[in-house]
């Protein structure tokens, strides 16, 4: 009786082992019986039936045959991408729609332009050239869909420029016939700022992903530091004037040839700068959790930095490179 129920509980699974199984390049599959493998079509009856049915073979993954030899077909490659771009969107479908959250580092280079630009410009003796500063902050995205995305970022930044100036010649009110001597300067200017971008951005791509984005920024500043360092050639003339009652303190500031740092020059920027932004990155996708990011923007300032009454005009303008790793909430 024992052996009777063993061989009626191994007929199923003896009768499916007698099937042949087709595996289209559509994912599907069915189990019959494979009647004929023509030149462009495949003849076969699902299990159970005895009705033909044809399929062409470029449809066809593969067949394994009840014996348990398997045929592979031109569809097998369709099937092997299909599986691949399946996992992509799976993967990219849990990346989305969520909120991230993570740390940005990099560097800012800057400089400035406007009328105070022009001035210096003009001069064959004076030069101004960029200041490359690190920075880094926090930053946070949401993902409104696979396009777009809103990304916002708190960054500490050191935006200023460096002048450099030869030979710069000046004389006084009081010897007015003519140069008394020349000096050379190099000015370094800090300005650290808290910068809040805020950015609309387009994404595209699976796994490895780029990015274009646009917005605004807006900064408060906390501190300039101006540091000048002179050195001059002032030639003899004490026989011509006394040094004290009529040369200007500006003369003997330069003269002391030693760096002078002003240790309150904020009185005269203007606290709030606003701006707009444009720039792309890649980013790359390493699990469902978290993204790794490079991205590189221009930042041009819209507020003069000046707020007394100066004729020439100050603005930031500002290259950031930024490396970033988040985490998908």
């Amino acid at each position: 009786m024992k052996k009777l129920l063993l061989i009626l509980l191994c007929l199923p699974m003896i009768g499916f082992g007698q099937n042949d199984k087709i595996i289209f390049s559509s994912g599907d599959t069915i189990y019959g019986k494979v009647i004929e493998v023509g030149v462009n079509d495949i003849t076969y009856q699902y299990k159970g039936e005895t009705t033909n049915n044809v399929a062409k073979k470029r449809d066809v993954a593969k067949i394994i045959y009840s014996s348990g030899r398997i045929e592979n077909f031109e569809g097998l490659k369709i099937l092997h991408r299909n599986k691949v771009k399946k996992e992509k969107q799976e993967a990219k479908l849990r990346f989305q729609r969520k909120l991230e959250m993570g740390f940005v580092f990099g560097s800012t280079s800057s400089n400035i332009y406007g009328k105070l630009k022009d001035l210096y410009d003009m001069s064959s003796s004076t030069n101004v050239s960029s200041m490359q500063r690190k920075n880094g902050g926090f930053m946070l995205q949401y993902n409104i869909s696979d396009l777009l995305s809103v990304n916002s970022k708190l960054l500490y930044q050191v935006k200023g420029w460096y002048v450099k100036g030869d030979n710069i010649e000046f004389t006084t009110a009081d010897l007015p016939d003519g140069v008394i001597g020349t000096f050379d300067f190099d000015a370094s200017i800090y300005n650290h700022y808290i910068s809040l971008p805020i950015l609309m951005q387009l994404n595209f791509g699976n796994k490895l992903r780029g990015t274009i984005n646009t917005g605004f920024y807006a900064s408060y500043l906390l501190d300039v530091i101006e540091i000048t360092e002179y050195s001059n050639n002032i030639e003899d003339f004490s026989d011509r004037i006394v040094l004290g009652e009529n040369l200007s303190s500006t003369v003997l500031y330069m003269a002391e040839d030693n760096p002078q740092r002003d240790t309150d020059p904020i009185e005269g920027y203007s606290r709030l700068d606003l701006g707009f932004i444009v720039g792309g990155g890649v980013s790359y996708i390493v699990n469902d959790r978290i993204r790794l990011s490079f991205e590189s923007n221009l930042e041009y300032g819209l507020i003069n930095k000046y707020i007394q009454d100066n004729p020439f005009t100050n603005y930031n303008i500002a290259y950031n490179f930024l490396f970033g790793c988040s985490y998908n909430l």
